[in-house]
């Protein structure tokens, strides 16, 4: 609005300054006659003050698209930045995460192989645990048989000097059987029972170890002559375990005679062994 009221009063001015002049230079008359030359100039001069305006317009509408552009750009740049940033950013969160998996997946490795190593120790010592039970079982074992031995040596020093004592038969039959040598102790069951024919504990593991290698019908008699000697002795106890041992083999049927020849009825043996 300013602008255009200044072009105004420019264009007011020329046309004074222009009439002023013709008026000086001629009549009055002239003067009337000069008056549309001066609007004609006023005009041009109107055109070229619009013109430069538009120019001035233009050139200001160049300087601010030229500006809107660089800040535009300025602000793209900056968009790049903040992308490439982010970009960057991003790729050292998947660095930090893939890091962490790997690290992860070591530990876990190593945790995998701590496991399998202390499962391993265990299973380590509890066979050591069970080797040691089985060696102590086996010294146990030994020096039980040691002990055996030295009481068969001993009785058997006896045995030179007095061959007549079913005793001596008797128990060292207890310490062949201890030793799991049947036989042996069925022989000397029956020399002890050869020596004392009441020999009612003789006739009860006799019959027991008959039955153990086979021989169930001797095993029957020796139960059964076991069981009259002790009922005759007045022991109760014994005597009702030899007759159901007897009855109990008498009974079987023939399939579990044979399964049942090599178990011992440990609980029922007197005289020495188990009592």
């Amino acid at each position: 609005m300013e602008r255009q009221q200044v072009n105004v009063l420019d264009v007011v001015a020329v046309v004074g300054a222009v009439g002023g002049s013709i008026a000086s230079l001629v009549s009055q008359q002239v003067a009337f006659a000069a008056i549309p030359l001066s609007v004609s100039v006023a005009l041009n001069v109107v055109n070229r003050r619009q013109m430069m305006n538009q120019m001035v317009e233009q050139q200001n509408a160049i300087a601010q698209s030229a500006q809107l552009s660089q800040q535009m750009n300025s602000v793209q740049d900056s968009v790049s930045e903040l992308s490439h940033f982010q970009q960057q950013s991003l790729a050292q969160v998947n660095q930090q995460i893939q890091a962490q998996q790997t690290t992860f997946a070591t530990l876990s490795g190593q945790v995998g192989e701590i496991q399998h190593f202390s499962a391993n120790l265990t299973q380590e010592t509890q066979n050591l645990k069970d080797s040691t039970k089985a060696l102590k079982a086996q010294q146990q074992q030994f020096e039980e048989t040691l002990v055996e031995l030295r009481e068969m040596g001993d009785l058997s020093q006896k045995m030179c000097a007095n061959r007549d004592t079913a005793e001596f038969y008797f128990t060292r039959g207890l310490s062949h059987e201890r030793l799991r040598d049947k036989q042996k102790a069925i022989e000397d069951y029956t020399a002890a029972i050869d020596l004392a024919p009441n020999y009612a504990q003789a006739y009860h593991h006799r019959g027991i170890l008959n039955n153990e290698v086979g021989h169930r019908k001797k095993a029957i008699d020796d139960l059964r002559k076991a069981a009259q000697l002790y009922f005759e002795q007045e022991d109760i106890e014994n005597y009702e375990a030899a007759k159901d041992l007897s009855k109990e083999l008498y009974q079987l049927p023939s399939s579990a005679k044979n399964e049942a020849k090599d178990q011992a009825p440990q609980t029922l043996l007197v005289g020495g062994l188990f009592s």
